[in-house]
């Protein structure tokens, strides 16, 4: 159930920033002669609009070796990290996007999932132990129950109180 909830909160919050993305491009005028980094950027894109994680890393790799600095480049390279299975690397990659640019909700929605990715994974390695881990399985189970309890609302999420 929790991978299928979360299989769906990535599909669904891919399709709203690909939404996003496209409804601002719209108002942008767009530039007579790209630059590289916004090729490699721009590239990686539509890579990943197309689903090709794989491709989009390679594409996000270029930009951010023309530009190390670019946050936006960082969290395209981490989620094309996060959704082609380099989950680890992924997250080093949202934390380095984070350093540059402290207050940026995608990366920190997105970092948030690598985590509940990386608790997912590490829940299958317990259940596949048998036995010999049943104690820790439920333990994680039970923290990861606990937390979603913890959740607010959607009527609620804007509200300081809710949390």
């Amino acid at each position: 159930m929790l991978r299928r909830a979360f299989a769906l909160t990535s599909s669904l919050v891919f399709l709203l920033c690909a939404a996003g993305a496209s409804a601002m491009g719209a108002a942008e005028t767009p530039e007579a002669e790209p630059s590289e980094e916004s090729s490699a950027y721009d590239r990686g894109v539509e890579l990943i609009e197309a689903e090709d994680f794989v491709s989009a890393r390679g594409a996000f790799e270029n930009a951010v070796r023309q530009d190390p600095k670019n946050p936006d480049a960082l969290n395209m390279l981490a989620y094309s990290q996060r959704k082609s299975g380099q989950l680890d690397q992924s997250i080093e990659t949202y934390k380095r996007a984070l350093e540059i640019r402290g207050r940026f909700p995608q990366a920190r929605e997105y970092l948030a999932e690598a985590y509940l990715q990386a608790s997912l994974r590490e829940l299958a390695t317990l259940r596949s132990y048998g036995q010999s881990a049943a104690r820790e399985t439920a333990a994680l189970l039970e923290a990861l129950r606990a937390a979603t309890s913890q959740l607010p609302t959607p009527e609620t999420v804007g509200s300081k109180q809710s949390w």
